[in-house]
């Protein structure tokens, strides 16, 4: 544009009025009206834009709100997570402590069943202790043992004379003295039968 109004008024100044625009100066004009419509948006096509501008902020605005409110919901789950999280460590803690106590307790019960086992097998005479099965548990062994006594397997052996099954009864001594002879032929008689 400087150049046009540079030519505009060397072309006065040298020949005193106005000359006509050389066919440059005429070019230059025509592409600056050019750019000049080009630049000129019609108002239709700028409120085409304009509302899909709006159109798009809009749902910019809606997605930026729902993530907003997806990071909120997000952090009171992570306090409700936090929240379970220290409930769990607590039963957990708990459930720690009552084995550890059941523990001790189990360790000291089969202390005292040892005991009670080994106390029982040395009232088991020698030659018996080899019958009881290998591989169980105190427990097992000690319920073994009741069973068996229960059973007559350690109990006392009932010593029983040799022949007695076949002698007689005793019977209580008559005195035979005061009986008649008849009366002792007969008591022999009898006995034989």
């Amino acid at each position: 544009m400087l150049d046009l109004f540079t030519t505009f008024y060397s072309d006065q100044e040298a020949g005193g009025e106005a000359a006509e625009p050389s066919a440059e100066t005429k070019n230059t004009e025509t592409q600056e009206k050019q750019q000049a419509q080009e630049v000129m948006i019609p108002k239709s096509r700028f409120d085409e834009v304009n509302n899909k501008y709006k159109e798009v902020q809009a749902k910019l605005d809606e997605l930026l709100n729902e993530k907003a409110e997806a990071e909120r919901k997000a952090a009171e789950q992570k306090g409700e997570f936090e929240k379970l999280y220290k409930e769990t460590s607590k039963k957990l803690e708990d459930t720690q402590s009552k084995y550890k106590s059941a523990d001790k307790r189990a360790k000291e019960l089969e202390a005292i069943i040892t005991d009670m086992l080994n106390a029982r097998l040395e009232n088991l005479p020698e030659e018996l202790r080899d019958i009881i099965p290998e591989g169980l548990t105190p427990e097992q062994k000690l319920a073994w043992i009741d069973k068996a006594e229960r059973k007559g397997l350690f109990g006392p052996k009932a010593e029983e004379p040799i022949g007695e099954g076949t002698n007689p009864p005793q019977q209580q001594a008559v005195n035979l003295d005061d009986v008649p002879a008849f009366q002792k032929l007969l008591m022999g008689y009898a006995a034989r039968n």
